[in-house]
């Protein structure tokens, strides 16, 4: 199964930043093994060290430029959903969510 995370999200938005291009592009074979060599839990740790700079980027972002980034987040965001939800994975998803409070 591939195991995708932010760091190859952002490696792949970088991409399409690149080409100019906002199509989801294929995942390479070097993304996947790029992304899997991070434990998850450093990946929680370099988005909560990174929240502020990022809530400094969103600040000075246009209106149109933010809600066009929000529809990519959420598109994104509900893709993961159906996938939970088409592999019978809901269960599991509410166990991690549940217990992986105060973890953050």
């Amino acid at each position: 199964m591939l195991k995708t995370n932010a760091i190859g999200y952002a490696a792949i938005k970088k991409r399409c930043e690149n080409t100019n291009t906002t199509e989801v592009l294929e995942i390479t074979e070097t993304e996947v093994e790029f992304v899997n060599q991070f434990p998850v839990t450093e990946v929680k740790e370099l988005h909560a060290a990174s929240r502020g700079k990022l809530l400094n980027k969103l600040e000075r972002m246009s209106k149109q430029n933010l809600m066009s980034q929000f529809i990519v987040e959420m598109d994104a965001k509900n893709e993961a959903y159906y996938f939970i939800l088409e592999h019978g994975h809901l269960g599991s998803f509410h166990s991690y969510c549940c217990n992986s409070k105060g973890k953050k």
